[in-house]
């Protein structure tokens, strides 16, 4: 992770693999062991589709007649985060804590990365695909959960007619293979972890050194 730039770090899986999980660790552990540095240099941020069904006492409560809506609301929130209204003067790691399977849910976040000028932006990307699945909050069934895990390595230009119009096929190509851009990271829970630990050590000494000035 390079530290000229602020990231978003898309959790990859299925209901009960332990996205939440991990993103809570991670956040927890940062503010824990960074007290000085956090929140007063270091911005932390977790979005998810689930916070739309979440009361302000933790009462969840999914209706997936609207999940549609719920996601267009984490992109919208993103979209504010990373380029309507960023911060210039601080790093910032933004967590989006949902399935993202499909190149079509990593696409909007990964946009987000590319259009992004100052302070600009990388997508990271957490793949806990082989992680075993454990019962999930929605109640998704193991039959269906393990369909969606077999869908997210599909080749999904097969689902498409070969013979598009010229912007049909620029179109769905550019959703396809945009998350396997060079400029994509992607790694396992593990190594994501030592990858965020470091890099927040590194801004970390880098602020220290400043202050010192």
């Amino acid at each position: 992770m390079d530290t000229e730039y602020n990231y978003v770090i898309l959790t990859r899986g299925a209901p009960g693999q332990g996205k939440s999980t991990w993103v809570n660790k991670v956040v927890k552990e940062l503010k824990e062991q960074y007290p000085n540095f956090y929140p007063n240099f270091l911005l932390l941020d977790t979005i998810s589709t689930d916070n739309h069904f979440t009361s302000t006492n933790g009462d969840y409560k999914f209706d997936g007649g609207a999940v549609v809506t719920a996601h267009a609301a984490t992109q919208l929130w993103a979209a504010d985060l990373m380029v309507l209204s960023p911060n210039y003067n601080r790093p910032h790691l933004l967590f989006v804590d949902n399935t993202n399977l499909s190149p079509g849910e990593m696409f909007f976040y990964i946009l987000m990365c590319e259009i992004s000028i100052k302070p600009k932006w990388r997508p990271l990307i957490v793949d806990f695909r082989d992680n075993p699945v454990r019962e999930n909050q929605h109640g998704v069934p193991q039959h269906q959960v393990q369909r969606m895990l077999d869908n997210s390595r599909r080749d999904f230009r097969k689902a498409f007619p070969e013979n598009m119009d010229k912007n049909s096929t620029w179109a769905v190509e550019s959703v396809i293979e945009l998350p396997d851009d060079d400029g994509v990271l992607s790694m396992n829970p593990k190594q994501a972890y030592e990858a965020i630990m470091s890099f927040v050590e590194k801004r970390n000494e880098s602020w220290k050194k400043k202050r010192k000035l």
